[in-house]
């Protein structure tokens, strides 16, 4: 049985999608330079997300060589496993740590 979706996780897509595709991206006075490089890293965030919210709802089962893949160092390429997301979460959080 899969795993239901957390409703925080869908409520913090919504409102982290609003605030990360406003219009007029770019560098913006008074924030710190890497500040394009954190919103890339949260769109990809916000992508995995999503990726793994649509595996779960729709019940799509991993393909064998998907299942392979998961077993080893590969897991991270599956769309829609938890591990991209991990991934995507961690590599999201050392953007935010470069903010400072």
């Amino acid at each position: 049985m899969p795993e239901p979706v957390s409703p925080s996780l869908i409520l913090f897509v919504t409102a982290s999608r609003r605030e990360i595709l406003r219009p007029g991206r770019g560098y913006e006075p008074g924030k710190p330079l890497s500040w394009s490089s954190f919103q890339s890293e949260a769109e990809n965030f916000l992508k995995d997300c999503k990726d793994r919210m649509r595996r779960v709802r729709d019940h799509v089962p991993y393909s064998e060589i998907d299942q392979m893949r998961m077993q080893g160092i590969g897991a991270k390429n599956t769309e829609g496993s938890p591990m991209r997301l991990f991934d995507a979460y961690n590599t999201l959080v050392d953007a935010g740590n470069r903010l400072h």
